[in-house]
C-alpha cells in the first residue's frame, strides 16, 4: 500500500453538484464533512484542477509535498499522479474541481501498483 493509500483509510466521501459535463470537460462542486475524503486515484487523461471555497483540504499528490487548499486556493494535478483530498478541518470543506484534457476515468491502485 503506498503512503498516500495510507493516509487516507475509510473516511465519509463528497457529496458532487455537477455544474458542466461535457466529453472532455467537467466542472464539479464537492463538499466533504469534517475528516471526509476523495479516496486516492489517478486519471489517465484528465488534469484536475482544484479551487477552494471553504473550509480547509488536504491535498496529497504522489511525489509532491502536501498541500492545504483553503479558500482561494488552487492547486492543479497532471494526468496519471495519484492524488486524492482530506477535510482536515472542524468545518463542511467545499472545492471547485474543474477537469480537462480528455476522457473522464477514476482509477484506483491496486495492491500490485504499490509504491
Amino acid at each position: 500500500m503506498s503512503e498516500i493509500q495510507e493516509k487516507f483509510s475509510s473516511r465519509p466521501g463528497p457529496s458532487r453538484k455537477i455544474v458542466v459535463l461535457e466529453d472532455s470537460f467537467r466542472v464539479t462542486e464537492m463538499t466533504l464533512p469534517p475528516g471526509g475524503e476523495v479516496r486516492p486515484h489517478r486519471h489517465t487523461w484528465m488534469t484536475d484542477v482544484f479551487y477552494g471555497l471553504a473550509g480547509e483540504l488536504l491535498l496529497k499528490v504522489e511525489g509532491q509535498e502536501a498541500f492545504r487548499l483553503a479558500c482561494g486556493a488552487s492547486s492543479e494535478v497532471r494526468p496519471g499522479l495519484l492524488h486524492g483530498a482530506r477535510n482536515v478541518g472542524a468545518d463542511e470543506g467545499r472545492f471547485l474541481l474543474v477537469q480537462h484534457g480528455g476522457r473522464y476515468d477514476f482509477v484506483e491502485p491496486s495492491e500490485d501498483m504499490s509504491e
